[in-house]
């Protein structure tokens, strides 16, 4: 029909897939699903943002607040001077950036996820903290991180690339060997029938115990 958008054609790349390698952080500091994307420049930049696993996006949360400020540090104080980036925080891979709070009163901590100092940070997250869910890898940013001339290959080796993200998103899909039988057993047996398996264990549970007590019994005997 006339006037409409063929489908099949190809939409044209994004800036960010145009100039920018996406790499994650997942599961920061053992928090499952707490999962960071990292934007790497050729110019060795790397922009800081939230990934889609996330549960602030995952689970449709609404920020109420952004605050680069926290107990002992501030990133709000980081100042840039020239070229060499004088004046600008060093942080380690795990520093804090900022501290996101939900409408739900649950609070995130975003980090650094690579090491090297601290360019800047977006200060328009803190009174628009939507953009964060609304354009999370690209006005929705977190900050942009400039690693060391000699570092950068190796922090980027330490994230995971596109391919393993998804791997591993699939991966998590999959339900675990103890769930599967479990739910294999539930949509087996009746409810009737699952409390009396419960009861058996417990009586076998119970009868081991009373075995163990009465060998226990019998050695003191002998000794």
């Amino acid at each position: 029909m006339e006037g409409e958008i063929d489908s099949s054609i190809a939409r044209p790349p994004s800036v960010v897939d145009r100039y920018f390698q996406k790499r994650y952080k997942t599961d920061i500091e053992g928090k499952a699903c707490e999962d960071q994307l990292i934007l790497t420049h050729s110019n060795r930049i790397c922009v800081i943002c939230i990934a889609k696993s996330h549960p602030i996006l995952a689970e449709g949360k609404t920020v109420s607040k952004v605050s680069f400020e926290g107990d002992g540090w501030s990133r709000l104080e980081n100042t840039v001077v020239g070229k060499n980036k004088r004046g600008a925080q060093w942080l380690e891979r795990t520093a804090p950036l900022c501290l996101v709070t939900c409408t739900d009163k649950s609070i995130f901590t975003l980090i650094c996820c690579v090491k090297g100092q601290l360019v800047e940070i977006n200060t328009n997250l803190e009174t628009k903290p939507n953009l964060l869910i609304e354009k999370p890898s690209s006005d929705g940013y977190i900050a942009v991180i400039l690693p060391g001339l000699k570092g950068f290959d190796r922090e980027v080796e330490k994230l995971k690339s596109e391919e393993d993200y998804q791997a591993m998103l699939k991966f998590r899909k999959k339900p675990s060997l103890f769930q599967t039988s479990e739910l294999s057993l539930a949509s087996a047996l009746p409810p009737t029938d699952l409390k009396e398996v419960a009861a058996t264990v417990q009586n076998i549970q119970s009868v081991e115990h009373d075995k163990e007590t009465v060998m226990l019994a019998g050695e003191k005997v002998i000794k």
